[in-house]
């Protein structure tokens, strides 16, 4: 897969690989390292990666043109002016950002779980990435505080498949989509569980997924890319009618502080905000114990259902442009505190 973040990307006569332990790799060249991370330079864009990702290097191969599976990493002019442009400069120097590749964690198994095991396993996901956090991280009480002790979550499959009932719990929990990758401040979510009833189907898991995510070293810009025409496709084999409108699930956002969230429509792609007021939309998600599942006593999941944090994708390549606050803006020229941008391929 060949991601490029603004701007173009040449050919390299010589190169090194980092081969990741998701099966990824990256080209470029190693200008510097350090006991924990290594740097990466290609294409115009500098990338640190943390050696507890890497599988392992192979050093000086030579190169003629990029191979599938390649990832090229350049934050582009385009960006780098979004960025000067609209955002609080905050501890950054200008021209000192560059891309961070953030890993996409596969989904795990929540169920059954103390709210004390699930705030650990949030803080160790959040730490696979310092740089990206100021301080010391705690999850927000806001966001995680009525996690209820020893109870279920949704899985995929029930999601997927099953649909309510006891069944609601079989596959991995959808919910850690979002809980393992804390990065992801703004993800896609259907919104909906389907009881399947042709058993003849072999049950698969059918959701958005995310395939890469990058952040600005600042922290003032980060971009994440969604695999919507492979969900569309697996919706079509099942026989089920395309969706193609879909939740923000915002309360990564919030979990860091970012309470305030507005899509900016002429900036956005081939997408229609069903925010009907124009103005920023306060992010209220948290994750509750509620009866949705069908399994006795509830299982852990989001709240509540915000349909001003809806949007309709029209059409394929799609962008939703989004401006995060801290605080109420009051109004839309107020600069943001973080721009967020979710591709949609």
């Amino acid at each position: 897969m060949l991601i490029v973040m603004g701007g173009i990307f040449m050919n390299v006569c010589r190169a090194d690989i980092v081969y990741l332990k998701n099966g990824r790799k990256m080209k470029g060249e190693i200008f510097k390292e350090d006991n924990k991370t290594i740097w990466l330079e290609g294409y115009g864009g500098k990338v640190g990666i943390q050696k507890s990702r890497i599988k392992r290097i192979k050093r000086g191969d030579s190169l003629e043109e990029e191979e599938p599976g390649s990832v090229v990493i350049k934050l582009g002019p385009s960006l780098e002016k979004e960025r000067t442009a609209e955002m609080k400069k905050g501890e950054a120097k200008e021209g000192s950002a560059y891309p961070v590749n953030v890993n996409i964690n596969p989904m795990i198994e929540l169920d059954f779980k103390t709210k004390a095991e699930i705030y650990n396993i949030r803080k160790s996901y959040v730490l696979q990435h310092p740089e990206l956090i100021r301080g010391d991280y705690q999850p927000a009480e806001a966001v995680f505080g009525q996690i209820q002790d020893n109870r279920p979550w949704w899985g995929i499959l029930g999601l997927s498949y099953y649909g309510p009932g006891k069944q609601s719990l079989e596959g991995l929990s959808e919910e850690s989509r979002f809980l393992v990758n804390p990065f992801v401040f703004v993800g896609l979510d259907e919104g909906l569980a389907y009881t399947e009833k042709n058993k003849k189907l072999n049950p698969i898991p059918i959701y958005p997924e995310a395939s890469a995510l990058f952040w600005s070293s600042d922290r003032a810009l980060a971009r994440v890319t969604y695999d919507i025409g492979s969900f569309w496709k697996k919706q079509k084999n099942f026989g089920r009618p395309k969706k193609n409108r879909f939740n923000l699930i915002a309360y990564n956002a919030r979990d860091f502080g970012f309470n305030d969230l507005y899509v900016v429509p002429e900036k956005s792609k081939n997408i229609i905000s069903l925010n009907p007021t124009g103005k920023p939309v306060a992010i209220r998600q948290f994750i509750h114990n509620g009866e949705s599942c069908g399994y006795p006593g509830g299982c852990n999941n989001t709240s509540p259902d915000q349909p001003e944090l809806k949007i309709e994708v029209t059409g394929l390549p799609a962008l939703v442009f989004i401006k995060l606050w801290h605080h109420n803006p009051g109004n839309l020229s107020q600069s943001p505190d973080m721009i967020f941008i979710v591709d949609i391929m």
